[in-house]
């Protein structure tokens, strides 16, 4: 059984139920109103421009464009925008790489209110080595869940599987899926379809075809007794199957070796380093070396949802985030580009004359006739003569 360093441990998180992360779904939409809802349309056509851009990355200067557009997005205070642009930033697409400042910009959508914002802090602090890292990466998964975010519930129930909570997968799997996740639907048929007693009767097939030499057999057996997927984990049992399906001329089982006994045990009395066996079995994912027709060894893993941009057009924040996207952008990160400051100094600009208006006329009302001069006193540049304009009229009364 794979551990995990997280504080609580996987089989005791609380999620609510199917119809509970329903409810809370629909909640959030309607506290979001539509896409553009409280969003300036020019950054929703930046969003989904650039969001097409990266759905056809082949196009020419793509990377780039979407780069360019979703940038555009953020700036202008869409909360999508910032975890796209974020994204990019931390993968060095369409320019360079900056982990830093993407962080900066993922970090605002969080504040927003954005729960896929989470979800990709999970994904980019996952991809750095060392334990605190990956219990921090865990961490954040486990709160985008709990927000909502049915990308981070489908990874979620994997890591859970992987940790042998089949029921609490199968429930993360049930939440996902009921928010459309095609991926958590699939994982969810597999899961049935393996309780339903195939799981025992296409072990035995994988056991047959591996006796007769079927070097992809060994391959898919090697990978049931690392992760513990129907049989009981068995890291030994697993490198003997390695060994086999290599010895087979299987290109994916002597990658998978050389990675496996790239760290040196640190038991003595072991061949391979027990914790970097674990970590394999939660993070690496075997495929088949059968181009097509994979069969049970593509069926029968769970999967993780791998692009977090998809579907980020129609995800909704919280109503604090709509206030926030409405709002002039506040932080240093916001301020720097030209077209957002410009946004914030345009919107102010109406508000200052109504607040001109009122001021002349409380003093008028407050004050007899002779005191009409208050209006120039109003303007900041104007105060040296108000100043004298009093005095005159003192004199006058004497």
């Amino acid at each position: 059984m794979v551990s995990c360093t997280a504080g609580p441990a996987l089989a005791e998180i609380k999620f609510p139920g199917q119809a509970g992360a329903a409810r809370g779904s629909d909640t959030q939409a309607r506290a979001g109103g539509g896409a553009s809802a409280g969003i300036d349309s020019g950054a929703e056509a930046a969003l989904r421009e650039g969001l097409e851009y990266h759905r056809n990355s082949g196009v020419p200067m793509a990377p780039a464009l979407e780069r360019q557009r979703l940038k555009q997005a953020a700036t202008a205070g869409d909360a999508r925008g910032m975890v796209a642009y974020g994204w990019l930033l931390a993968n060095g697409i369409g320019g360079l790489r900056d982990v830093e400042q993407a962080r900066e910009w993922i970090n605002e959508a969080r504040i927003a209110g954005l729960a896929r914002a989470t979800f990709v802090s999970s994904l980019i602090e996952g991809r750095i080595s060392g334990a605190k890292k990956r219990v921090e990466s865990l961490q954040l998964l486990e709160q985008a869940a709990r927000d909502g975010d049915a990308m981070a519930a489908n990874n979620l129930g994997v890591a859970m599987e992987l940790e042998g909570n089949l029921t609490g997968a199968r429930t993360l799997y049930e939440t996902a899926a009921l928010q459309g996740n095609a991926v958590a639907r699939e994982n969810l048929e597999r899961m049935r379809r393996l309780t339903r007693g195939g799981d025992a009767l296409n072990l035995s097939r994988l056991r047959l075809q591996a006796d007769d030499g079927d070097t992809d057999a060994m391959l898919q057996l090697a990978q049931r007794y690392h992760r513990g997927e129907g049989v009981q984990q068995d890291f030994a049992q697993a490198i003997q199957h390695y060994r086999r399906a290599a010895d087979g001329g299987s290109q994916r089982a002597r990658e998978f070796l050389a990675l496996i006994f790239s760290r040196p045990a640190r038991d003595p009395a072991q061949i391979y380093d027990v914790a970097w066996m674990r970590e394999l079995a939660a993070r690496v994912n075997i495929q088949s070396d059968r181009r097509a027709g994979g069969g049970a060894l593509n069926s029968d893993r769970p999967r993780r949802n791998e692009d977090p941009l998809e579907g980020l057009a129609e995800q909704r924040a919280s109503a604090r985030s709509l206030a926030l996207m409405g709002g002039a952008p506040t932080t240093a990160l916001r301020r720097a580009p030209v077209e957002p400051a410009a946004e914030p100094a345009v919107e102010p600009a109406p508000m200052a004359e109504p607040a001109v208006a009122p001021a002349p006329s409380a003093a008028q009302a407050a004050v007899p006739a002779p005191v009409e001069p208050p209006p120039p006193q109003a303007a900041a540049p104007a105060a040296p003569e108000p100043a004298a304009e009093p005095v005159e009229a003192e004199s006058t009364q004497e």
